[in-house]
C-alpha cells in the first residue's frame, strides 16, 4: 500500500485512491466512536437497572453476580475497595476489546477498499490503452504490448494481494458470519421480551438498538467491501470492449481477450471459504434472522 501511494499516479489515480481512503477512514470513525457508547450504555443498564444493584456481593464472596459481567474470581470481591477495582478493570477490558474489536473489522475494509481503488485504476488504464500511441503500426504494436505487460503484471499483483487477504482472513470472518445473525436475533429477542413482561425503560430499549445497530454496522462493513471487490474485479472484463482493441493487432487483442477472461473469476473475501461476503448476503441474512426472531416471538405468545 505504501508503494501505491508513492508511485507515480495521475490526477485521476489519486482522485480514486483518496476517495476510497475517506470511505474508509469514516467507517473507523463510526466504528470507534459507536464502541465506547455501547460499553457506555451497557454501564449505566447495569448500574441502574439492575434488580439487585443495591448488593455488593451474595453469598458466596468469590462470586459476583452485580459486576459489569458476572464472573467468578479467585479472590474474595466482597470488600469494597477490591469490588470496585474489579468493576474499573472491568470497563477498562471492554472498552478495549471493543476497540480492538472495531479496528480489526475497519483494518480489513480499508485493505479492500485499497485493492478496489486499484483495480479501477487498472480498468481506466485497459480502457485508455490506446492514448498517446501513433499511428505508425509498428510502434503502436510495440507501446501496446510494453502497456499492456505493465497492467497484466499490475492486475495479477492485485489478485495475489486479493487472494493473501482471503487466505489470512477468512477463518477468522467465519466465526463472526455465525454468529451475526444470531446476535441480532437474540438481542432482538431479549428486547421484544423484556418490552412484554416489563415497563421497559427507554435506557434499555436505547442499549438493546444500539447492540443491534452495531452488530449490523459490522456486518453490512463486510457485505459492502465484499460487493465492491466483486464488481470491481468483474467490471475489468468488460472495461477492454471500451477500449480500441478493433485498430489493434490479432496478438494485441488476443491479449486483451486473456485479460478479460480472467477477470470475469471475481476476486471476493469470504467466511471460512463458505459463503462470499455481498449485499446478497447482508439481505439473507437479515431475512433470515428476522424469520427466527419472529418464530421466537410466536412460540413464546402461544406458551405464555
Amino acid at each position: 500500500m505504501t508503494e501505491d501511494w508513492r508511485a507515480n499516479n495521475s490526477d485521476f489515480d489519486l482522485k480514486i485512491m483518496i476517495g476510497n481512503a475517506r470511505i474508509g477512514r469514516i467507517l473507523a470513525f463510526i466504528s470507534i466512536l459507536y464502541a465506547p457508547l455501547i460499553v457506555t450504555l451497557h454501564i449505566l443498564v447495569t448500574m441502574f437497572l439492575k434488580p439487585d444493584k443495591d448488593l455488593l456481593y451474595t453469598s458466596v464472596p468469590t462470586v459476583a453476580n452485580n459486576l459489569m459481567w458476572p464472573s467468578y474470581f479467585p479472590f474474595d470481591t466482597s470488600r469494597k475497595y477490591v469490588f470496585e477495582a474489579t468493576w474499573f478493570c472491568q470497563i477498562l477490558a471492554t472498552t478495549g476489546a471493543s476497540l480492538i474489536y472495531g479496528t480489526f473489522d475497519t483494518f480489513i475494509a480499508v485493505i479492500v477498499l485499497h485493492i478496489c481503488s486499484q483495480l479501477a485504476i487498472v480498468r481506466k488504464r485497459l480502457r485508455n490503452l490506446h492514448n498517446g500511441l501513433k499511428s505508425q503500426y509498428s510502434l503502436s504494436h510495440d507501446l501496446i504490448n510494453k502497456k499492456l505487460s505493465a497492467i497484466i503484471k499490475r492486475h495479477e499483483e492485485l489478485i495475489s494481494m486479493a487472494n493473501t487477504i482471503e487466505n489470512t482472513f477468512n477463518i477468522v470472518l467465519l466465526p463472526q458470519f455465525i454468529c451475526y445473525p444470531l446476535i441480532f436475533c437474540f438481542q432482538g429477542y431479549a428486547m421484544l421480551t423484556s418490552m412484554a413482561k416489563t415497563q421497559a425503560s427507554s435506557l434499555q430499549i436505547l442499549y438493546y438498538l444500539s447492540y443491534d445497530t452495531y452488530t449490523l454496522y459490522h456486518l453490512f462493513i463486510f457485505c459492502w467491501i465484499g460487493e465492491q471487490l466483486i464488481n470491481e474485479s468483474k467490471s475489468i472484463s468488460s472495461s477492454f470492449y471500451e477500449s480500441s482493441w478493433y485498430n489493434y493487432s490479432y496478438t494485441n487483442s488476443r491479449s486483451l481477450m486473456l485479460i478479460g477472461y480472467r477477470a470475469m473469476q471475481p476476486l471476493y473475501i469470504s467466511a471460512g471459504k463458505y459463503a462470499r461476503f455481498s449485499l446478497s448476503l447482508f439481505v439473507s441474512l437479515l431475512k433470515t434472522s428476522m424469520g427466527y426472531l419472529s418464530m421466537l416471538r410466536a412460540v413464546q405468545v402461544r406458551n405464555l
